[in-house]
This record gives C-alpha cells, sequence and structure tokens, in this order.
C-alpha cells in the first residue's frame, strides 16, 4: 500500500497504470489522447471484459474534441481490431457501418482492409491453420465489397 501511495504522490502512478481508476484519472487529465484510451480498452481486453472495452471506446467518441479527427479515427481503428478479433461478422460490419458515418469511409475500408490482409498473413504463417480459407475468402469479400463501394474515386 504504501509503495502505491508512493507512486500517487510522486505522479510515476500516471506512467503505469494498473487499475480501472489509474485509467480513469489518465483519460480525465488527458481525454483527447487516443493512445490513453487504446490502453484503456486493452487494459479490459487483458481482463477479457470485450464489453467494457467497447464502453471505453464509445466513451472516447463522446469525450474526443471532434477537431481531433486522427485521435478519433485511431480509437476507431482500435474498436474494429477488437470486432474483428472478438466480435462476430454482423458486430464487424456495424462498426464499420458507424465508423464511416463518422469518419472518411474510404479511410475507414482502407484499414480494416489492411488488418484483414494482417490476418491473411498470419493465417498463412501459422502451421496446420485451418482459418486460411475463411481468413481469405473474408479478405477478399471485404476489398471487393470496397471496390464496388469507391470505384469512382482513386
Amino acid at each position: 500500500i504504501s509503495r502505491r501511495e508512493a507512486a500517487l504522490a510522486d505522479g510515476t502512478a500516471d506512467e503505469n497504470p494498473e487499475t480501472a481508476a489509474d485509467f480513469e484519472r489518465l483519460v480525465a487529465s488527458n481525454p483527447n489522447s487516443s493512445e490513453v484510451w487504446i490502453k484503456f480498452m486493452a487494459f479490459h481486453l487483458s481482463l477479457a471484459d470485450i464489453d467494457s472495452a467497447r464502453n471505453v471506446a464509445n466513451r472516447a467518441f463522446d469525450r474526443i474534441e471532434f477537431r481531433q479527427e486522427g485521435e478519433k479515427l485511431n480509437v476507431w481503428t482500435a474498436l474494429l481490431t477488437l470486432e474483428l478479433k472478438y466480435g462476430t461478422d454482423k458486430s464487424l460490419q456495424e462498426t464499420i457501418d458507424r465508423a464511416s458515418q463518422h469518419n472518411n469511409p474510404k479511410q475507414v475500408y482502407l484499414r480494416v482492409c489492411e488488418m484483414l490482409d494482417k490476418a491473411v498473413e498470419a493465417a498463412s504463417s501459422s502451421v496446420g491453420s485451418g482459418d486460411l480459407e475463411a481468413t481469405t475468402k473474408r479478405a477478399d469479400d471485404m476489398f471487393k465489397n470496397m471496390c464496388k463501394k469507391f470505384k469512382s474515386k482513386k
């Protein structure tokens, strides 16, 4: 307890947050930092609390100033990654649709395609992966969808 009190007193508790209260203090002091919000999401994921991580992302969208588009896009990317790894196809598509309403839709789809491309690379490099075919199909479908949506844009 005394070590924790000392860390709080000298300000080093914010360097390595260990509890939800530490993260709450960080986001209160720096609400426009996507890095802090994403670390807070990762904290909840480390506890296998996916719904809380989603809630943190939604809080970030409300708290980050509207002028900070890049910061918000970073949080959207983290949420899309969360849905890709832990969500369903439906939840991923709903998140893509929501992200496209609040950001440049082409940028959102490009980021999702990049994530899916990395997932295909990871599946192809792992030995005995039966998910390669499904992952490749998912990536191909998303890429075709993106090309169809943005065929007039370069």
